[in-house]
């Protein structure tokens, strides 16, 4: 006897009165596994929810494969009262298996007072095509549910009380967490490699050199508000310490000038130029007479508008920062408030100017600051430990940055939030991927994760939107096999124990510990290799899993050897900057050598890329050279045709070192200065030596040492 079905049980009552009967509900088998399987076409709305159990869809796909013990039987039948305890009762008993609405197929609806065949199996192996479809349905086969016009009225009624009674169980998955049970057979795991459908990978546009694939992500627009902000965050500076009374008058802030986007970019080149050549003392850049000066380098910015550039760089109005802050993306907190605009610009850029490949991957990143700031975090896995961290989805191959979230702490405002279509999927970790994969769902992207993220529900969820999934996973996450979780730690290596539920697979080995791991499409299967000269035996997932995890260290590891934000002692949105501006420059090598390479041109390596951008920022962006105040003390001290006026003022605020004993590594501080070249000077030996000696004695130094007697 057939037990009675209602809308409740699909997750909501029907809107319709029409009683719906569910004779068996049997999981679908893989159509690789089981013997003939036959093709069946279904309505697009039917096929949205297989595709798609927790909403709607656009249709997706012209066919879908059935095995022939898989099916689910739908009947009409009058004059039955409902019975919601009798579907709970039955379930319990095991007469119904637990099942989703992609694992069932409509493939009879029987009519009171005789069958009306709508959906028949047929025996076609190859793809349905609009062609045959329109010949089945005039052949009384294969028959569209949304052609329901020439079907009679109580057929037709059928059709949108099973469709209505579907939309409700969408709604419901959106509230109830999905269950699972595990079987150790993996005979009837359905689990299949997504077919990747994106845009072609690589960048939208192709680039001949790295000056464009950089100015593609750093525009004009960026760059002109960044010199606005930089200028109006001086002003504010130089004018409250004025009203203060706290601006000395020999404060280097009295050179001040207003900046511009030439200006900034030449900046950018100079950070270019210092993460290429570190130096541990950023003075030793513009050290003279030393047999490592950089000569040339010191004609890009003197010394003293480097300090103030990089005391002043700001990117929003203090006086405004709250309405300044909008919920951009990539944006999670108000703490980042000061980096808003950096952060939204760089965060459409990447993702709008490349395509991703299949693989990618998720991670956590650790920039190092280890200054005061409430969401410092500590990593101990990264080789920053401690630092701002940012969850970021890379590109597994090539570690190009796609999106990213800068972490504030636990209970930041305005944090980024996915709506979550079950208990389940509510937890941070799961709003984290949620938020970075958004955009790239039906793409057949398979994304590498670890524990960290990993659980089965979100497994199955991103298997639903179109995505596979595969990484570690934790033993004490909700809906672990209860086998898997209660394997001894002793076991012996080597050992594999595998449980599946439908479309999820839970696989654990042992190794040198017990590594578990979490897929949509992987079996069992081992592939042997070696480690240390050894043969071993490995699960294939973890082959893969260490193939493609690696897309954020990638990135970071290039990183590393061309740190910008080396410098300690400085802001932490300055810091935060810097490294922007360094995976930009990573993100455009990308760029580039990917148009390169699909071209069959040769591409610079990654430090020639570097040296070629900083110097087409310099070519393009350095009009006219500055004048360096040094050489024109050097210029005027031996002129013999003006006079050198001696000027003394008195008071502590008054002094400098003396420029003749600075040279010898004697730090004394004069109040008496000559007027015409604009050094200090000691009176005597000094000024005599500096307005007389074509080469001085000593050279010139950083530091503070003053002689021994």
């Amino acid at each position: 006897m057939n037990t009675p079905v209602f809308g409740n049980f699909f997750g909501g009552k029907c809107r319709s009165n029409t009683p719906v009967y569910i004779r068996n509900a049997l999981s679908l088998g893989s159509p690789r596994r089981q013997p003939n399987p036959q093709w069946v076409d279904e309505s697009p709305r039917l096929r949205a929810h297989r595709t798609n159990p927790w909403g709607y869809c656009p249709p997706a796909r012209k066919r879908t494969i059935v095995s022939e013990v898989s099916f689910l039987d739908i009947y009409y039948i009058q004059d039955v009262p409902e019975s919601k305890d009798q579907i709970k009762q039955g379930h319990m008993q095991g007469k119904f298996q637990s099942f989703y609405p992609y694992e069932s197929r409509v493939r009879n609806v029987v009519l009171q007072s005789h069958f009306h065949l709508l959906l028949q199996q047929t025996r076609f192996d190859d793809e349905f095509d609009e062609f045959t479809i329109e010949t089945n349905a005039l052949a009384g086969r294969g028959r569209d549910i949304p052609d329901d016009e020439d079907l009679d009225e109580p057929a037709r009624d059928v059709i949108h009380a099973v469709e209505r009674a579907m939309d409700t169980e969408a709604d419901r998955l959106l509230g109830v967490s999905p269950s699972f049970v595990w079987e150790k057979d993996f005979e009837s795991f359905r689990g299949v490699p997504e077919v990747f459908s994106g845009p072609t990978p690589g960048p939208l546009k192709d680039y001949d050199n790295p000056y464009d694939a950089f100015t593609d992500i750093w525009t004009n627009d960026i760059m002109e508000l960044i010199a606005q902000e930089t200028n109006r965050y001086a002003n504010q500076t130089i004018e409250s310490m004025k009203a203060n009374g706290t601006l000395k008058p020999s404060s280097r802030l009295h050179q001040w000038h207003d900046t511009n986007a030439d200006e900034i970019a030449v900046l950018f080149a100079v950070f270019m130029y210092m993460g290429i050549d570190n130096r541990s003392c950023q003075y030793e850049y513009w050290k003279a007479n030393d047999y490592l000066e950089m000569l040339r380098f010191r004609e890009l910015l003197p010394y003293n508008r480097f300090l103030l550039l990089n005391r002043f760089l700001h990117f929003v109005d203090n006086s405004d920062v709250s309405q300044n802050l909008s919920h951009s993306e990539g944006v999670a907190s108000k703490k980042l408030a000061k980096l808003q605009p950096v952060i939204s610009h760089l965060s459409s850029k990447f993702s709008s100017l490349y395509n991703l490949r299949r693989e990618i991957s998720i991670d956590e990143s650790l920039t190092l600051f280890k200054g005061r700031l409430s969401f410092v975090q500590t990593i101990r896995s990264k080789a920053a430990r401690f630092g701002i961290k940012s969850y970021e989805l890379c590109e597994s191959k090539t570690g190009y940055l796609y999106k990213f979230f800068i972490y504030t702490g636990k209970n930041s405002d305005n944090s980024f939030t996915v709506v979550a279509p079950s208990d389940d999927l509510g937890g941070k970790t799961t709003q984290v991927v949620l938020g970075l994969l958004k955009d790239l769902e039906r793409r057949g992207h398979c994304v590498t994760m670890d524990n960290f993220y990993n659980c089965p529900s979100l497994a199955r969820y991103l298997k639903s939107l179109g995505f596979d999934c595969l990484g570690t996973l934790r033993l004490n996450r909700k809906h672990v096999p209860r086998d898997v979780n209660r394997i001894p730690k002793n076991v012996e290596k080597g050992t594999i124990m595998a449980r599946q539920c439908g479309d999820v697979s839970v696989i654990a080995w042992k190794d040198a510990k017990l590594v578990t791991m979490i897929s949509t499409y992987h079996t069992p299967e081992t592939y042997i290799g070696s480690k240390a000269g050894k043969v071993l035996v490995k699960p294939v997932c973890v082959k893969d899993y260490n193939n493609t995890m690696g897309g954020v260290d990638l990135k970071d590891q290039k990183l590393s050897m061309y740190l910008l934000e080396r410098k300690r002692g400085v802001k932490w949105y300055i810091k935060m900057f810097k490294r922007l501006l360094n995976v930009s420059i990573h993100n455009a090598f990308i760029m580039y050598t990917s148009s390169l390479s699909r071209r069959n041109k040769d591409a610079l390596t990654h430090r020639d890329f570097r040296y070629s951008l900083a110097k087409s920022l310099v070519d393009a962006h350095h009009h006219s050279p500055p004048v360096i105040r040094e050489q024109i003390g050097e210029v005027m001290r031996l002129r013999r045709d003006v006079v050198h006026e001696p000027k003394y003022e008195p008071g502590r605020n008054n002094r400098k070192r003396c420029k003749v004993c600075y040279r010898q590594k004697i730090d004394k501080m004069v109040h008496s200065q000559c007027v015409t070249c604009g050094e200090y000077l000691c009176f005597g030996t000094c000024w005599r030596e500096w307005h007389s000696l074509p080469k001085l004695k000593g050279q010139e130094f950083r530091g503070r040492q003053r002689s021994r007697n």
